[in-house]
């Protein structure tokens, strides 16, 4: 979006009056309406319809919350969740967003209410970033406001959570566009805003690990276009260091443990996928997005009807009409969004990547927010740039459009999930593996038996497989490519003890974060735990003595017992994990601050509200 003369016009034509975007207050207290009236009809249900990736969230969030409780404010292990066996699930997939769901969980004292103010803090920060991440870049404060609901409600980032229960990305969206932003300028662009990259790219970090990989991939295709171009100076190197740096310090607090974890346990890891057969065509891309249901399974290519017909249209007009014909800058913006479609398309060879490193993004729609965005300030730039002149305040009318759009849809969206729930849509609760209604006596039930999402951080070796009739063989290569009949994770599931080889009656329980097992015979014993060993476990018997802990050839926690009748278990972190603790408190509040001090001074090109 370019910084033309319409903004210095619109300035030149206001009144004294006060335009409703540019008032703080004023502008985000829309931001909270639309947030509180977008959730509202789902709050109202008192029921929270689950979707596939929600069997693995909504515990995560459980767990966090109940940890709370006791004091427990960093996971690492799960105790209520996940089997209760000390699941390390919080090792490899980052928190900081469901801190926020955990805390209304508990505020609240119900599970489905404080999922629904969780969605709607989400929705009113993701505006608020966004609005900020384009002010910078537009210098244009209609502009930015305009892009911060579309962003905020486009059916691809609300779809997300909503219909695919894929909470960690959606939060990791919130800070997309400031990411996205500080990693232009890096390169590209200023690149004494290093700091942009530091912040926003932190903050997917610390809420999705994928999404943070897409980032880190378009980061390395800017910095080789800056080399091409020989916009790579010393500056910037020096930038990119401070950057990368930063980065670490204000993310070490998951970094640590997760790389401990990650050199210690040989974790199964996510499903691999074929990734050409999960990418959409054009044509499926446009029938989708012209559906316009939040509910249609291949949600993920979802760009909503509103927008979809006005890409197509302002695209037609910009090659068709003499108003923009000739505008290059608008012809960037919109073979980029043209790029990007193709990308999440299967026009794109995703079989050549298919066992590469960019394989572990699983789906070629994580590159969606791209997509998205690009789409949006194409189309955003072309409100402004063309000029309607049968249609008085277009801009206004398109922004209404695509807002109640995004709204029936969520009205849709709760009809359809009642109409499941009444029974007439069994096939949706087969799909999901989940109920077709959460209460928050179910999800209780279900956050302690679950074992999805959470399988892919126990040990290769306690997954065996029916694979073509033939039991107990691993896969080697895709998995999706070996005819998998059945998994099982039998070895965890029982919860029984074995003893010297044996298997036994004993059941492993736990008390908060303590896992024990009673009642062990006399004599010394070796005993092997239904848990997946992390490097960090301990040991002792009812004494508080410390007791030999290994792991096994199969990953499992094994401990001698020196003749004591019970063994706890606890996740002690070490000093590395307490350090990357402090060092991100620290870093974070020197970053608040700083960033703080800066805008109050008016030391940064943080467009005060006050500017168009």
């Amino acid at each position: 979006m370019d910084t033309s003369s319409q903004s210095q016009n619109m300035t030149k034509n206001r009144d004294n009056t006060t335009i409703i975007y540019d008032n703080f207050w004023i502008r985000n207290g829309i931001f909270l309406f639309l947030s509180i009236l977008f959730i509202l009809p789902l709050l109202l249900t008192n029921s929270y319809f689950p979707q596939s990736d929600d069997g693995a969230h909504i515990p995560r969030m459980y767990e966090i919350a109940q940890g709370m409780k006791v004091g427990h404010f960093f996971p690492d292990v799960s105790a209520y969740t996940f089997r209760q066996d000390g699941n390390g699930i919080h090792f490899f997939y980052p928190n900081s967003f469901s801190f926020i769901y955990a805390l209304f969980i508990n505020l609240t004292g119900k599970i489905v209410t404080g999922l629904y103010f969780g969605h709607i803090i989400l929705l009113f920060v993701t505006q608020i970033v966004a609005y900020y991440s384009a002010k910078i870049f537009t210098k244009n404060t209609l502009k930015s406001f305009v892009f911060a609901i579309l962003w905020a409600f486009s059916l691809y980032n609300f779809g997300n959570f909503l219909n695919r229960g894929a909470s960690p990305s959606s939060f990791a969206y919130a800070f997309f566009p400031l990411a996205l932003l500080g990693i232009y300028e890096l390169f590209l662009g200023d690149n004494k805003k290093w700091w942009l990259a530091s912040i926003g790219f932190s903050l997917v970090l610390l809420n999705h690990l994928v999404t943070s990989f897409t980032l880190v991939i378009f980061g390395i295709v800017l910095f080789a276009l800056s080399i091409y171009w020989k916009k790579f100076t010393k500056e910037r190197l020096i930038s990119s260091v401070l950057f990368a740096v930063s980065a670490f310090l204000l993310t070490c607090s998951f970094l640590i443990p997760f790389a401990i974890q990650m050199t210690n346990v040989d974790i199964l890891g996510a499903d691999k996928r074929n990734m050409q057969a999960l990418a959409a065509s054009i044509y499926r891309i446009l029938n989708i997005s012209l559906d316009n249901d939040l509910t249609n399974p291949s949600f993920g290519f979802n760009f909503g009807i509103v927008l979809c017909i006005a890409y197509i249209i302002f695209g037609i007009l910009l090659f068709t009409s003499e108003q923009v014909k000739s505008n290059t800058k608008l012809k960037k913006y919109f073979f980029l969004s043209l790029g990007f479609i193709i990308l999440v398309s299967n026009l794109f060879p995703w079989i050549w990547f298919q066992n590469t490193p960019l394989s572990v993004i699983q789906f070629p729609d994580r590159f969606m927010p791209f997509t998205e965005i690009f789409i949006l300030i194409f189309v955003i730039e072309f409100l402004f740039q063309f000029e309607f002149r049968n249609i008085p305040q277009f801009r206004t009318l398109f922004l209404l459009l695509f807002t109640i759009g995004s709204f029936l849809t969520v009205l849709n969206y709760k009809a359809d999930n009642l109409t499941i729930v009444e029974g007439t849509k069994e096939f949706r609760k087969v799909r999901s593996q989940l109920p077709n209604e959460f209460s928050d006596k179910n999800i209780k039930e279900m956050a302690k038996r679950s074992n999805f999402g959470g399988n892919d951080y126990i040990s290769e070796k306690q997954m065996t497989y029916t694979v073509n009739d033939t039991k107990n063989v691993r896969p080697s290569t895709n998995v999706f490519e070996q005819g998998i009949i059945s998994a099982s994770t039998s070895g965890l599931d029982e919860k029984v003890a074995y003893i010297d080889g044996e298997k036994s009656q004993i059941m492993l329980y736990n008390q908060d974060y303590t896992f024990m097992v009673n009642n062990l015979p006399n004599g010394d014993h070796t005993v092997r735990l239904p848990m997946t060993w992390y490097k960090g476990f301990e040991a002792t018997d009812n004494n508080g003595t410390k007791l030999e802990l290994q792991k096994d050839d199969d990953g499992y926690v094994v401990v001698n017992t020196k003749g004591q009748p019970q063994i706890k278990v606890q996740y002690i972190k070490s000093a590395a994990e307490k350090m990357g603790i402090c060092i991100s408190i620290l870093s974070w509040i020197i970053t608040i601050a700083t960033v703080g001090f800066m805008y109050f001074r008016n030391k940064t090109q943080l467009v005060k509200d006050d500017e168009v």
